[in-house]
């Protein structure tokens, strides 16, 4: 093999080795792409999915504390009843 043919395999060589790279490039550029709209996508879906846990949450409490202030007012009701009954009976006697 001459030196001329030597050139023109190291010119080859070194042209694929050139493609070779700017397509990993180009690969790793698509890729990287790709997993940002996936987690962009994926944090999406999680901050809804957070999103309707809180307002479940935040609805459950308000009926917790409606029916504890509806108990509250049961027992404060009879409670007065109660006094009522015996301020009533004390003055009777």
């Amino acid at each position: 093999m001459n030196e001329i043919e030597k050139r023109k395999i190291d010119e080859r060589m070194n042209a694929a080795l050139d493609l070779i790279q700017l397509l990993d490039h180009r690969i790793a550029a698509q890729v990287e792409h790709q997993l940002k709209q996936r987690l962009d996508s994926e944090r999406e879906y999680w901050r809804c999915t957070v999103t309707d846990l809180i307002a479940e949450e935040r609805e459950r409490m308000t009926k917790d504390r409606e029916q504890l202030v509806g108990k509250v007012d049961a027992i404060v009701e009879r409670t007065f009843d109660r006094i009522e009954a015996l301020i009533k009976e004390a003055g009777r006697k």
